[in-house]
């Protein structure tokens, strides 16, 4: 019953996790969650790592670290714009953080050669030309260097 009560230790981590996740961006830091929290730094600090099993400093990261893969891949920033777009103010900070989580170093998205019509289907003969393309530079540049 006590994950039920309104001022639960688990309902006060979980308003904090909604802040965290809203205002990732934002320099945060424990103590001002914990006051968000009304909880001392170490209760605050004990309770988040039982709801969450990771620190708060380390929560934090995941989250701006995962928005920031997702900004990479899907919409395509570059590396240092999505760094600072997510609360990194050193590219090489970043790197060294995304590459500990991720296990690879943050690469730029590969922009596809499939392309969808309004329809919504692919254009399968784009593609087969993108790949011809493809096909023939690389060899150019095989029959440059012999």
């Amino acid at each position: 019953l006590e994950l039920v009560r309104h001022d639960s230790h688990y309902a006060r981590i979980a308003r904090v996790l909604g802040r965290m996740h809203r205002d990732y961006a934002a320099a945060l830091t424990v103590e001002a969650l914990s006051s968000d929290a009304h909880m001392s730094v170490s209760s605050f600090h004990r309770a988040f790592r039982q709801v969450t099993l990771v620190s708060p400093l380390q929560y934090m990261k995941q989250i701006r670290l995962n928005r920031a893969r997702e900004l990479i891949q899907r919409e395509g920033r570059g590396i240092a714009e999505a760094a600072a777009l997510v609360g990194y103010n050193s590219p090489s900070q970043f790197s060294r953080e995304y590459t500990r989580l991720f296990g690879a170093p943050p690469k730029p998205a590969m922009r596809s050669a499939v392309t969808v019509d309004e329809g919504g289907q692919v254009d399968l003969q784009r593609v087969a030309r993108s790949e011809q393309g493809a096909a023939a530079k690389a060899e150019g540049q095989q029959q440059g260097k012999g």
